[in-house]
């Protein structure tokens, strides 16, 4: 709790290097990545949950246009060569 109550008061953060805030964060998420409550009491747990599936999401995205587009290059070179 005293993690958390630093966050609230600190004036670095995880961007200005602030170790303690990114150890609450790196928890944070880690909690976030197993968690399955739809009311969870832990801060942000639900945001971050939300963050990671929107990261999740574009990330297959981008896979799926590299797998689309080095498939057309393959199909390319296999018509070329007939």
């Amino acid at each position: 709790k005293s993690y958390l109550k630093h966050g609230q008061t600190c004036k670095l953060k995880t961007i200005g290097g602030c170790k303690i805030c990114k150890r609450i964060w790196t928890l944070l998420r880690i909690h976030a990545n197993q968690c399955k409550s739809s009311n969870c009491p832990i801060p942000q747990c639900i945001a971050i949950r939300e963050r990671i599936r929107q990261l999740t999401k574009q990330q297959q995205a981008m896979d799926d246009r590299r797998r689309q587009e080095m498939n057309r290059h393959y199909r390319h070179g296999m018509t070329e060569s007939r």
